[in-house]
């Protein structure tokens, strides 16, 4: 699949070395071909099919499944099955997993693409003036989310907390400088992004505040989530540079916690909820410790 579609391309071989796999071959990663997409258009679909195609198997398929009628509601409902007993603390949910249903996304509908699902009167139609919004008749949102709705009479509460990982972060590191970028009520990562790139707060985009909001929690969470940020490495490696000496409680907070966790033998939340991680001392590789202090950090603040 990989050579295959960067053979048919031919804008690929203008593509930087640092797009291929750690080992010099073409590869189709997420992370690959969205840095691909600024060199071809097949990146992009090849993207999107993915997409709906993950949806369709791991979203629809399993909620078609689990789905059981209830006669006195008169609705299909599911009834995930719900595990406490995990190593974090934090509740999950399976068979179906509805805490991990995708955000909505938009596909862009060609006229052909409209001719092959609707057909061609329906595209007709859908073109005209009866369509209930012309404007959007060249793209389709796809909502799994909605999906889920309520008995009648009721609604679905969606809330959640504000930046919470970054504000328990600040919390416990006690860095200055974050805990007021927070408690000012501006938008932290918006703050950040100012910072990395020395740019008043108010020309900041929304791409530029992603970026910074994705490597940020990356560096909370332990994962390279500048990967799929649409940034190279060396940008991101800049920026989680000018994080930590615009923050620099937050590498002494984190330290902290990996000297203590090699010391006991283990982590505890804010409230004293306790995980033992004895791999970080006695892990049988540099990876299995390496994985071990992720979890650490991570286990800390989430």
């Amino acid at each position: 699949m990989e050579i295959q579609v960067w053979d048919k391309c031919d804008p690929f071989a203008r593509a930087p070395t640092r797009l291929r796999s750690s080992k010099g071959s073409p590869s189709c990663n997420k992370d690959i071909l969205i840095k691909l997409q600024a060199y071809h258009d097949l990146p992009t679909l090849i993207l999107e099919w993915r997409k709906l195609n993950m949806t369709i198997s791991k979203v629809v398929g399993p909620m078609m499944r689990s789905k059981s009628h209830h006669s006195q509601l008169k609705m299909d409902r599911i009834y995930p099955v719900c595990q406490t007993l995990t190593a974090t603390g934090r509740i999950s949910l399976h068979e179906p997993n509805i805490q991990n249903i995708p955000r909505d996304f938009n596909i862009p509908l060609t006229e052909r693409l409209k001719e092959k699902a609707l057909g061609r009167r329906e595209t007709r139609l859908l073109n005209s003036r009866l369509s209930r919004d012309p404007t959007q008749a060249s793209v389709y949102k796809v909502s799994m989310r909605h999906a889920i709705v309520p008995r009648s009479g009721f609604l679905i509460l969606a809330a959640d907390y504000s930046q919470l990982e970054l504000r328990i972060l600040a919390h416990m590191s006690g860095d200055e400088k974050l805990c007021l970028a927070l408690n000012k009520g501006h938008d932290v990562f918006k703050v950040i992004a100012a910072a990395w790139k020395r740019t008043p707060i108010e020309k900041i985009s929304d791409d530029e505040r992603q970026q910074a909001k994705q490597i940020c929690y990356g560096m909370i969470i332990q994962t390279s989530l500048w990967e799929s940020s649409g940034l190279w490495e060396e940008d991101a490696s800049a920026f989680i540079h000018s994080f930590k000496a615009t923050y620099p409680g937050i590498k002494d907070f984190m330290d902290k916690t990996l000297i203590d966790c090699r010391q006991r033998g283990y982590v505890e939340t804010m409230n004293g909820r306790r995980r033992y991680l004895p791999k970080v001392t006695s892990g049988a590789t540099q990876f299995v410790k390496a994985a071990a202090e992720r979890q650490a950090i991570n286990t800390t603040i989430q």
